[in-house]
């Protein structure tokens, strides 16, 4: 396949079915969450082979799963040594009983709430088989897909302006407006109009609308 810089390859992972860009021979991390800029996490087929020419890796994760979701099944209830019946505020500590000490109706709940918990886990990892089953009955035996590139987004430079969105600001109300001071890891720095300084991340920066040009100068 002649290499296109235009051109992405994407398949489907083994391990959770989405599509996703094959970097090399292998998915690309995904399944990742990001908080404070940072990568949390991420799918456990980021990095591994895709499904599309790979039908015994697939038929692998689906039985790795199938003994997962076997396994909790499995479980029994064991009744713990004591258990929270209050949550801890800001205040207060979080209150516990010993088991013994609930009156039986509360026993009965709470175990009830753990086997409904285990159940819901069970049925979730085995739709999640299933699913992958099917969706691999036909991606396995396809080619990865070529998508053309999306356009790299708009460079956010020093003396960008933005009007600073927030449910704060109702209807007649002008929110700030923030110029950029600079961009680092994903963070734009800026200085308000009122003199108040920040950071916001640069996809929540482009969202936001553009300020009006300033008085004697472009936006």
């Amino acid at each position: 396949m002649a290499k296109n810089d235009n051109v992405q390859l994407r398949g489907n992972c083994c391990h959770c079915g989405r599509d996703q860009a094959v970097v090399g021979n292998v998915m690309a991390d995904h399944g990742y969450t990001l908080e404070h800029h940072w990568r949390q996490g991420a799918c456990s087929g980021s990095r591994d082979k895709p499904m599309q020419g790979n039908p015994l890796l697939a038929l692998d994760v689906q039985d790795a799963l199938r003994k997962l979701a076997d396994k909790h099944a499995a479980m029994v209830f064991e009744a713990p040594d004591k258990v929270m019946v209050k949550r801890a505020r800001h205040d207060k500590e979080a209150e516990y009983k010993g088991w013994a000490e609930l009156a039986e109706r509360d026993q009965k709940a709470y175990r009830a709430n753990w086997e409904a918990k285990r159940d819901f886990i069970v049925r979730d990892i085995r739709g999640v088989a299933e699913y992958l089953q099917k969706l691999a009955a036909v991606a396995c035996y396809e080619p990865l897909r070529e998508v053309l590139r999306k356009a790299d987004p708009v460079p956010i430079r020093p003396g960008d302006r933005k009007l600073r969105h927030s449910d704060q600001y109702g209807q007649g109300m002008q929110p700030p407006i923030l110029t950029v001071k600079y961009v680092d890891r994903g963070r734009v720095h800026w200085v308000s109009d009122n003199g108040k300084s920040g950071w916001t991340g640069t996809q929540a920066w482009r969202k936001w609308a553009d300020a009006p040009a300033a008085e004697g100068g472009a936006a």
